[in-house]
């Protein structure tokens, strides 16, 4: 079981509100938001938990990040009236590829073992290069 506070994140495929903040006066548009909250089992160390048993969603203020709360029907109609968001998913498997291949040239100069200080890795071929 997980306790403690979860952090908050942004509903992309939500619609945005312009309307004027109650706490800073500022016309922005607004998004919604939506945290887990009450009883959440997860794993330890984890920023959020994998089930929870309630979640809260609230429609916050860009400018100075105040959080009106919103009902779940309220929150479902507007991910329902929400725009589509294309994901540019390619650019997220090669940062992650990337990512392998620094941990493991850092884990080789970690151990004294010589490094590739030039590497070139083209994913589309298939190819491995170092020079």
């Amino acid at each position: 079981m997980q306790f403690g506070q979860s952090p908050i994140e942004v509903v992309s495929t939500a619609a945005t509100l312009h309307r004027l903040c109650e706490h800073c006066g500022n016309a922005t548009e607004h998004v919604l938001v939506k945290q887990p909250h009450g009883i959440g089992i997860g794993i330890p160390f984890a920023s959020k938990p994998l089930w929870s048993s309630h979640v809260a969603f609230a429609l916050m203020c860009p400018t100075c990040s105040w959080g009106e709360p919103l009902s779940k029907d309220i929150a479902e109609a507007m991910i329902r009236r929400g725009k589509t968001v294309s994901r540019p998913r390619g650019a997220i498997y090669t940062a992650n590829i990337a990512a392998g291949l620094m941990t493991h040239q850092f884990t080789r100069w970690l151990r004294e073992i010589p490094v590739d200080f030039d590497t070139m890795l083209n994913l589309l071929a298939g190819e491995w290069t170092v020079a």
